[in-house]
């Protein structure tokens, strides 16, 4: 096979494997090519049944090869998003689990950085009680991922039923093994209930911590309207470069306890080569949010992409130290 028409069929397992192929669009872009269709037919087929049994290197680099135009290097990883594949493939740091557990991380945090940086827990377990009997608003979570969320301000017993039979779908539904984020998965899966903290689309601030230094910090806006993302430095001085989300223009303020949150990010991140630690600032003080090991899955976009190479000599450089003072590592 020749390196066009390897490269071509990378392509179209990966697009396969995403279920992203869509006829009529192949059919502008290859001018009614019903070979390359019936192609792109037969490949997503044969992936839907090969990816659970697959080494998870090959899907992993067919999605990568999709979304930034190469195969990672992963034995000699050098930018962010093929730091975060690595990590996935190689890495077997049994902490992820407990720190990526909505649950069990409050206690690890709150050792840490004390309990008022913690939301209460109302409730935790297998599922919701048959009833509603917290004082509301209140959020609703699985503690094994990300997404499945729900927000619940009045006491109406039957949306109470309808939540109850879509929490427990979210305790039958594994995070998705194509994403090859292992440590979800092993996890004791749990309903999380806690008091709605804030108003409004309140922003949360991602504190990107490489080797117990906070870099940099991303906040999200409009998040259910017009998303978009804006970078700031540790001395809150606005970045020209976007992460998978258009670039905010808009100038923000400082958040008030700024100095209190690095300080934090950093304590929680300060035996990790690299971590991302969300936190909340309100009035009364700031609250932790979760943290993150494998930011987007390792399969979002800078711009420009030269700063997905700056993030990594980050971590390259965080890891040198951390396997110097404490044997881990990439």
């Amino acid at each position: 096979m020749g390196k066009v028409a390897l490269w071509m069929y990378a392509d179209g397992l990966g697009w396969a494997m995403h279920g992203a192929f869509n006829p009529v669009t192949l059919c502008d872009a290859r001018a009614s090519d019903r070979t390359a269709m019936r192609s792109f037919h037969f490949f997503r087929k044969l992936m839907r049944r090969l990816t659970p049994i697959l080494p998870a290197r090959f899907p992993i680099s067919l999605d990568f090869y999709r979304t930034f135009g190469y195969i990672p290097r992963l034995r000699h990883a050098a930018s962010f998003n093929e730091l975060i594949q690595a990590r996935k493939l190689l890495e077997n740091d049994r902490r992820f689990i407990s720190y990526s557990d909505k649950v069990a991380v409050k206690d690890l945090v709150a050792s840490r950085l004390g309990r008022d940086w913690i939301i209460p827990t109302l409730h935790a377990g297998p599922h919701l009680p048959e009833s509603c009997e917290f004082p509301l608003p209140i959020v609703v979570k699985a503690n094994h991922g990300s997404g499945w969320i729900a927000f619940v301000r009045s006491k109406n017993q039957q949306e109470w039923e309808q939540l109850r039979q879509v929490t427990a779908r979210w305790m039958q539904t594994p995070w998705p093994k194509r994403s090859h984020e292992w440590w979800y998965n092993e996890i004791e899966r749990k309903v999380l209930v806690e008091p709605l903290i804030g108003e409004g689309d309140l922003p949360d601030f991602k504190f990107f911590v490489f080797g117990g230094r906070a870099e940099f910090i991303q906040v999200d806006t409009d998040r259910f309207t017009d998303h978009k993302r804006a970078f700031y430095d540790r001395n809150w001085r606005k970045q020209e470069f976007s992460l998978g989300f258009p670039l905010e223009h808009r100038p923000m303020d400082a958040p008030p306890h700024l100095s209190a949150m690095i300080n934090a990010a950093e304590t929680l991140g300060r035996n990790f080569d690299f971590v991302r630690v969300d936190l909340y600032d309100l009035p009364s003080g700031p609250k932790f949010g979760e943290m993150t090991f494998s930011p987007g899955c390792g399969f979002e976009r800078f711009a420009p992409a030269s700063m997905d190479y700056e993030f990594g000599k980050l971590w390259l450089a965080a890891a040198i130290e951390t396997t110097q003072s404490t044997g881990g590592g990439i």
